[in-house]
């Protein structure tokens, strides 16, 4: 009886551990993505939803789905997202194709952001 608890008890931590280790390398993934001037879109934010990848834009959200490294299909917009990392691995920017469009954004980081939302409240 001891065996069988220990081994449910080391199943359970090994299930937990790998779920929290997927939620944590989709982080990398998340923020804002801004589009070049002109685009359908401005940008796209990226988030983790129940463990799940998810765009969100102004025209809606969509789930991504894992189809290899940096790479996730956009299945209800008939697309895919390709994120792109610089030399230190650092996620930095991202290709979407979907409905006939190419999108190609870089990821906004903090600094920039807060800036910005500074910058916006003291026009106002």
């Amino acid at each position: 009886m001891k065996k069988v608890l220990i081994l449910l008890v080391l199943f359970f931590a090994f299930f937990q551990s790998n779920l929290f280790a997927q939620t944590d390398s989709l982080q990398a993934y998340v923020g804002r993505y801004v589009f070049q001037q002109g685009a359908i879109i401005p940008d796209v934010s990226v988030q983790v939803d129940n463990g799940s990848l998810v765009m969100v834009a102004a025209m809606g959200s969509a789930a991504l789905v894992k189809t290899g490294v940096d790479e996730f299909s956009i299945p209800s917009y008939s697309g895919v997202a390709v994120f792109k990392r610089n030399n230190e691995g650092k996620v930095i920017g991202v290709r979407i194709e979907a409905m006939g469009n190419i999108l190609e954004g870089n990821k906004e980081n903090f600094a920039l952001a807060y800036f910005r939302r500074l910058t916006c409240l003291e026009v106002r």
